[in-house]
């Protein structure tokens, strides 16, 4: 599997190798594409991810199973589903993923994003977004932290089908990319630079 992902690799850089520079969605603070697809690696690479759940939320079995199938260029960890006021203070040190409609966590110290918490969603930028198709992926700079909020609770994960991790910062509107605003193709790319940059790396 490693001299495949080698292989890929090779063969997909010159596909590659021009979108970070064409590419400027992305505010200047934010990580470049290879350290953060590094970073959302890092944060996977521990045997277990606590997901951090809103209190009164109840995980679906579909979504809980959907977190789990994420990673796949290494073994996967195992996973610890809490809700927020369960967290004891040794858990800050863990590899934390909130998980769940952003407004409704009530510590809001937790939630430590680029993004204004609103009363029915959040607000970037000066952009509100408050519709339940609405949602967020933000991997924190600390890299222990992985936040994907979506405002509706039977909205599709699309962090995962995009494999979000090329970015810090993604916001989507059910299966749409809003931020950062690329052409489809490029989306696409992108996309399956995660993939293979993951198995390239995970190859080394």
């Amino acid at each position: 599997m490693n001299k495949f992902f080698k292989i890929a690799a090779c063969a997909f850089s010159l596909l590659f190798a021009g979108i970070s520079a064409n590419v400027n969605a992305q505010n200047d603070e934010l990580l470049t594409m290879d350290k953060s697809i590094r970073q959302m690696m890092d944060f996977y690479d521990v045997d277990t991810i606590m997901v951090v759940l809103p209190d009164n939320y109840k995980i679906s079995s579909e979504d809980e199973a959907e977190i789990k199938s994420f990673v796949f260029w290494k073994r996967k960890p195992a996973y610890i589903f809490r809700n927020e006021s369960s967290l004891k203070p040794s858990d800050m040190n863990r590899h934390l993923h909130f998980f769940g409609p952003c407004y409704k966590f009530k510590n809001k110290e937790l939630i430590d994003v680029p993004f204004t918490l609103e009363a029915n969603g959040f607000s970037y930028k000066d952009e509100m977004y408050s519709k339940p198709e609405h949602a967020f992926y933000y991997m924190h700079s600390n890299g222990k932290r992985l936040y994907t909020c979506r405002n509706g609770e039977n909205q599709p994960l699309t962090y995962i089908r995009r494999m979000a991790g090329a970015y810090q910062l993604y916001v989507f509107n059910g299966n749409d990319l809003l931020i950062p605003a690329l052409p489809l193709e490029i989306e696409q790319r992108i996309s399956s630079r995660v993939w293979f940059r993951a198995g390239q790396l995970a190859a080394k």
